[in-house]
């Protein structure tokens, strides 16, 4: 009873834009002179859009503030999409409410055509109101051709 959490919660709920979202944790606990604010740890969700197209993110640590409405990830998080892409950077702030998503800081991105850097993501509605991903902040491509079937 001196360290309450919880072991293995999870949730799902969905989107304003359809998405189903899916977050589980192996463990959550109160954090220490903070209302509405819990400390999580192991940290995985999975953002499954209305097209099709899947993000899994998943942290060592991270914060929820209840107040907020935000996840923030702390340490290193890791992104990957069902489109190809890998990010990892070293903290993420989610809303938990609209799904929208930004990188605390620089990342580093392992594409089906290459590499990328960013100084910083942002993951939201685009201008059609679909998902985009919006890297910023000195982006940088490493493009890798397809090298199959060439001499």
């Amino acid at each position: 009873a001196s360290d309450p959490r919880m072991t293995n919660p999870s949730f799902a709920g969905i989107a304003p834009d359809g998405s189903v979202v899916t977050v589980n944790a192996e463990s959550i606990r109160p954090q220490a002179g903070q209302d509405q604010s819990w400390i999580i740890d192991m940290f995985r969700a999975v953002i499954a859009a209305p097209g099709g197209g899947q993000i899994e993110m998943t942290a060592a640590e991270g914060v929820l503030d209840g107040a907020a409405q935000t996840i923030t990830l702390t340490g290193l998080a890791r992104l990957t999409t069902s489109t190809g892409y890998a990010m990892e950077t070293r903290g993420l702030t989610v809303a938990v409410d609209s799904g929208q998503m930004q990188t605390r800081g620089a990342l580093e991105i392992r594409a089906p055509f290459g590499a990328l850097t960013a100084g910083g993501m942002v993951y939201g509605p685009g201008p059609a109101g679909t998902p985009q991903m919006v890297f910023n902040g000195g982006v940088r491509l490493l493009y890798l051709p397809d090298r199959e079937g060439s001499d």
